[in-house]
């Protein structure tokens, strides 16, 4: 009579065991995963349950500083499916900053082979930038951008018709202000994934230049960027972002500026080459890291 009552002890409980994981429970975790199951027991640290996939007599185990919230009676559609994503939309602002190394790839310069290496070297700079976003719909969002490059070079020359000396030096800034409208690519933001970002914006090109004699040469006009970035979450609402990206204008509105000491000569060379040069183009490639936080 004992071994006919253990056997159906056995068969009540694995019945048990199965209709009751298929319904009962959800347990919500930090990240945003439900898992579909039965609770058995709550304690100060830790959530004991059961589902589909527990092994008979096992009980599963959660701490609860893995756990976000704990859904009692809901029934799953799906009773064989333990885990899933899911679907709350909670990170809908983004702040970001980030920066790297950007290179120059279309500028207004003397020309004259002989000073290849210089602009080489000059065009080269680093770049930082910070974003603000507000994310109207899982995937698509709009906010601000801003944008700060530098580049500078130096070098002696001498002119040998006249032998005067001096030097070849540009220190070039181009700050940058623009709307950015970013595109998700990834359902579940919780994870890693690819974004897209672009906009327009207007510029504000400066260079404190010198040719023998030292010239403030001032751009303002409007321009446009383009970035892909891949998005590598560390924890849940940070992320680092890898980005490559394109930023550029050109500029008609240009004024210089020389001191009183300038021979008139030198101060028509220069204005005639800044007018001949009009537009004067600055495109410039951008790739970087940097820390992307959401809530």
């Amino acid at each position: 009579m004992s071994f006919k009552l253990s056997v159906l002890a056995g068969v009540f409980y694995g019945v048990f065991s199965c209709s009751g994981v298929s319904a009962q429970d959800v347990i919500v975790t930090i990240q945003n995963d439900s898992i579909s199951c039965l609770i058995t027991e709550t304690a100060d640290m830790f959530i004991y349950y059961r589902t589909s996939s527990t092994k008979r007599g096992a009980t599963d185990i959660i701490s609860r500083k893995q756990v976000k919230e704990v859904i009692r009676g809901i029934h799953p559609p799906d009773p064989e499916i333990s885990k899933k994503d899911s679907p709350l939309f909670e990170e809908r602002f983004r702040f970001g900053f980030k920066g790297g190394y950007s290179q120059l790839v279309a500028t207004a310069d003397l020309d004259d082979g002989e000073f290849d290496d210089y602009y080489t070297e000059r065009n080269g700079g680093f770049w930082y930038a910070a974003d603000a976003v507000y994310m109207f719909e899982e995937n698509f969002g709009a906010g601000v951008t801003i944008c700060f490059s530098r580049y500078s070079n130096s070098v002696m020359i001498r002119d040998l018709n006249s032998g005067l000396t001096g030097r070849l030096a540009d220190d070039m800034t181009v700050r940058y202000f623009g709307i950015n409208f970013v595109t998700d690519l990834t359902s579940n933001r919780s994870r890693s994934g690819v974004m897209l970002s672009g906009g327009l914006g207007v510029t504000h090109f400066t260079n404190d230049f010198e040719l023998f004699y030292p010239f403030k040469i001032r751009g303002f006009d409007f321009g446009m960027h383009l970035n892909c970035a891949y998005r590598l979450s560390v924890s849940p609402g940070v992320y680092i972002p890898i980005e490559v990206g394109l930023r550029g204008f050109s500029v008609n509105n240009v004024t210089y500026s020389t001191p009183s000491t300038t021979p008139p000569e030198m101060e028509e060379s220069i204005g005639r080459f800044i007018r001949e040069n009009l537009p004067a183009e600055v495109f410039r490639i951008e790739t970087g890291i940097g820390l992307l936080i959401t809530f």
